[in-house]
């Protein structure tokens, strides 16, 4: 297991594992809604209104229809391991963190890459909080970049 994202208002469970599977759960009967298999590790996850954004160990990224599990699109921008992602809270942004030593911010409706943000050793996690703000935790320097 490598993460777990509790849908913001619904008594529902994302986790993602190193088997390459993505499971839906429903916390309160503990069923498995949907699992569904990406070709790579899943290391991160994290929810958007019925969305759920996914970092792979091959570097994709890849957003899913949390009601069907469908993939609605994948990037590639990456050329390591995506060890973060990260919605920015209006749903139009999606923030990855990679051990290519970049932060990228994609634009969620065309799957295009906004920005590039290099300098890190690692990047271990990325958070957007705001829709104009950004910060990137650290491992290796143990300081963080706010935009």
């Amino acid at each position: 297991m490598n993460g777990v994202a509790f849908h913001p208002t619904k008594n529902i469970l994302a986790s993602c594992s190193n088997d390459s599977t993505i499971k839906l759960w429903n916390t309160e009967t503990g069923a498995v809604l949907w699992t569904v298999s990406c070709d790579s590790a899943v290391l991160n996850i994290d929810w958007h209104d019925n969305h759920i954004a996914s970092g792979c160990h091959n570097g994709k990224i890849n957003v899913f229809d949390a009601q069907s599990g469908d993939c609605l699109w994948t990037v590639s921008g990456h050329s390591d391991v995506v060890r973060s992602v990260s919605w920015s809270s209006d749903g139009t942004k999606l923030a990855s963190g990679s051990n290519d030593k970049t932060v990228r911010i994609w634009e969620v409706a065309t799957g295009k890459e906004l920005s590039q943000l290099k300098g890190h050793r690692y990047v271990l996690s990325v958070c957007l909080p705001l829709p104009d703000f950004f910060i990137s935790k650290l491992f290796f320097k143990k300081c963080a970049w706010i935009f």
